[in-house]
């Protein structure tokens, strides 16, 4: 499924208590462009005859969001990509706890706009020990 979700500025997620949500104002700010993507995201997929994923299904989810140099690196990428699949709980998908795959990027852009792509998630199996690589720590200076 892909998404493109133009003018948009998305607020980065922030941590919240019960309280926090009515008295904070970053809260206060997230929760209102959480609301606002949300209702993009619906009307979207309603235009495009979009269908939510069944429940439990293990999916991948890619996204590259482009903002305007005044916003750019004001956010950190992971509090934008939590925000982003937070919005598209009940909508997209029945539960953000089913992403088992993430590929996200920022890009410095004239525009705002969102661009997603969330799959169904292969059944290949994971791999095997030895092929996932393994920093060598007596070798640290040639990774940087």
């Amino acid at each position: 499924m892909r998404l493109i979700i133009e003018n948009i500025i998305i607020k980065p997620y922030v941590r919240m208590t019960q309280r926090g949500k009515f008295v904070k104002k970053d809260a206060q700010e997230y929760l209102a462009s959480k609301e606002e993507l949300q209702l993009k995201i619906k009307s979207y997929m309603n235009k495009h005859d979009l269908d939510k994923f069944p429940e439990k299904t293990p999916l991948t989810f890619s996204m590259s969001v482009h903002v305007p140099t005044s916003q750019g690196f004001r956010a950190d990428l992971d509090n934008i990509i939590k925000a982003v699949a937070d919005a598209c709980n009940d909508i997209v998908y029945p539960d953000d706890r089913y992403i088992n795959k993430i590929d996200a990027a920022r890009w410095i852009d004239n525009k705002n706009y969102l661009v997603l792509r969330i799959d169904e998630l292969a059944d290949d199996p994971p791999p095997e020990q030895d092929e996932v690589e393994v920093w060598d720590l007596e070798k640290w200076d040639t990774y940087r």
